[in-house]
């Protein structure tokens, strides 16, 4: 199924096409703050229709991942994750007309990431 995910203000959008029935709820101190819940998309099938030049990247930490944002109303609405490089992470709250209340919450512990990565065997 084909998706858009947009900012508040619009001026930055998105497609792509994804089963979408689970979402990742990290508790990690961005995720916490800005709300998201997650959704890999390979980069492949992801194309950002609207607002390149609207958008802002902010790195912290191991400066690995990129959240992008609009510059204008600060909505989050993917990043490029460390995780998983070859994927954007969509927030799903960003996700035009999308059932939240019928996807499954997969909870990662962000907090303590390093460790949770290495469970799931993302990392040694």
């Amino acid at each position: 199924m084909e998706y858009t995910a947009k900012c508040h203000c619009g001026a930055v959008e998105g497609i792509f096409n994804a089963d979408i029935n689970s979402a990742v709820d990290c508790n990690c101190s961005i995720c916490s703050a800005k709300g998201a819940l997650q959704f890999r998309v390979p980069q492949k099938d992801f194309t950002l229709t609207k607002g390149k030049d609207a958008l802002s990247i902010y790195k912290f930490n191991t400066k690995k991942a990129s959240h992008y944002f609009c510059k204008y109303c600060g909505i989050h609405v993917f990043a490029e994750p460390r995780i998983s490089t070859e994927h954007f992470s969509v927030n799903l709250r960003c996700v035009v007309d999308l059932d939240l209340d019928n996807l499954e919450l997969i909870k990662f512990d962000g907090v303590n990431w390093e460790d949770s990565a290495k469970k799931l065997g993302i990392i040694k």
